[in-house]
């Protein structure tokens, strides 16, 4: 009789235990994962071709500057006072709306960086990511890596890299 209420508390508590599902923790470096993603991202992409674009804009106006300079020196040594009055003006005009439309979008290309819509859909999406990877990988909790009360975590429950590759599809 000891020996199958023994048999019997054993296999009770051997089910008991075995019921008890380990709680998994990742962890993810967010900072890292904003630095990759805003050099890479399709908005960084979009960001880059601006500055591109404005770049040229910029340095077509120059030419046009350059242009007017070398015409205004030779109207200055053929001495044609006319020419010469209407070539400065012409000058100060486009000098001044190339600084102008310097700073025009150089203003548009702080609002577009800073644009609270563009911070809140990255958000939306590493949440998404975090989410989708902790599922997919078994985690019960993912903490920041930068969390002051972490000290100490193995390399594999580090999801940062797989969250990258998430957001980067």
């Amino acid at each position: 009789m000891k020996k199958i209420i023994t048999l019997l508390i054993i296999s009770v508590l051997s089910i008991s235990l075995s019921s008890e599902e380990l709680t998994k923790v990742g962890v993810v470096d967010i900072s890292k994962i904003y630095n990759r993603y805003i050099k890479e991202s399709a908005d960084a992409r979009k960001l880059e071709i601006y500055l591109k674009d404005v770049e040229d804009q910029i340095s077509q106006r120059s030419v046009e500057i350059d242009h007017i300079e070398q015409e205004l020196t030779k109207a200055r040594d053929d001495d044609n006072e006319a020419l010469i009055t209407e070539l400065e003006t012409d000058l100060k005009i486009k000098r001044q709306n190339r600084q102008e439309y310097s700073k025009h979008k150089k203003r548009e290309y702080e609002a577009m960086i800073s644009s609270e819509s563009t911070k809140s859909e990255f958000s939306e999406k590493l949440v998404e990511a975090i989410k989708q990877i902790g599922l997919q990988k078994g985690f019960s909790v993912i903490l920041r890596k930068s969390d002051p009360d972490m000290i100490w975590y193995h390399n594999d429950v580090d999801i940062t890299d797989l969250v990258i590759q998430n957001l980067m599809n």
